[in-house]
C-alpha cells in the first residue's frame, strides 16, 4: 500500500505541475502576441510616410468652371523640393502650373484657366524625413452651357405650346360648328 500511495501522490503532483506549466505557457503566448502587436504598431508608425489627406478640387470631382488654384494637404510637413504638375487630354502637360506656396503640410498651386476636359494632378512631394512620395488623382471641368442653346430650347418649347393651343382652339370651333349644323339631322334619343 505504501508504494501505491507514493505513485498516486506523484501523479497528483505531476498533474499540478502540468496545470501550472500549461497556465504559464498560455500566459507567455498571450504576452508574446501582445508584444508582437505593439512592435508592429510602433514599427508602422515609425516607417509611415506622407500621405495625401485632402485635395481641392477632390478626386473624381466635376467642376462647372475652372478652379482658381489647387490645394493639397498631407499628413506630414513637406520639403521645399515638392512639385505638382497637371496633365490634360492625352496626358499633355498644362503650361503655367507653379507651386505658389508650401506651408507646413499644405501645398498651394497656381494654375491657368482650364478648358473643359479631364485633368490629372500629379504630385511628387518630399516629406520632412526626406522620403519622396508621388501620386495622382483626376478631376473634370464641364464645358459651359451656351446661352444661345438655352434660348433656343425655351423658344422651341414656347412655339410648341402655342401650336398646341391653336390646334385645340381650331378643333373646338369645328366641333361646335358641326354640332350647330347637324341639329336637325338626328332624331332625339328615346328616354
Amino acid at each position: 500500500m505504501g508504494s501505491r500511495w507514493w505513485v498516486a501522490v506523484g501523479r497528483q503532483a505531476n498533474r499540478r505541475l502540468d496545470r501550472a506549466n500549461s497556465q504559464r505557457f498560455i500566459f507567455i503566448c498571450a504576452l508574446s502576441i501582445v508584444h508582437g502587436f505593439l512592435f508592429l504598431l510602433i514599427f508602422q508608425t515609425a516607417s509611415a510616410h506622407a500621405q495625401l489627406v485632402a485635395a481641392e478640387p477632390s478626386n473624381g470631382t466635376t467642376l462647372a468652371a475652372s478652379p482658381a488654384e489647387i490645394h493639397l494637404t498631407f499628413n506630414e510637413n513637406l520639403g521645399a523640393d515638392s512639385r505638382v504638375t497637371i496633365l490634360g487630354d492625352n496626358f499633355a502637360r498644362v503650361a503655367g502650373v507653379a507651386v505658389r506656396e508650401i506651408i507646413f503640410n499644405e501645398i498651394f498651386v497656381s494654375i491657368p484657366e482650364l478648358e473643359a476636359g479631364v485633368y490629372t494632378v500629379q504630385y511628387d512631394v518630399v516629406s520632412a524625413d526626406n522620403h519622396p512620395i508621388s501620386g495622382s488623382y483626376e478631376f473634370a471641368v464641364q464645358p459651359p452651357r451656351a446661352l444661345s442653346s438655352l434660348w433656343t430650347g425655351a423658344v422651341f418649347g414656347a412655339l410648341l405650346a402655342l401650336v398646341g393651343v391653336a390646334i385645340l382652339i381650331v378643333r373646338r370651333r369645328r366641333l361646335t360648328h358641326l354640332s350647330d349644323s347637324r341639329q336637325g339631322e338626328f332624331p332625339p334619343l328615346a328616354q
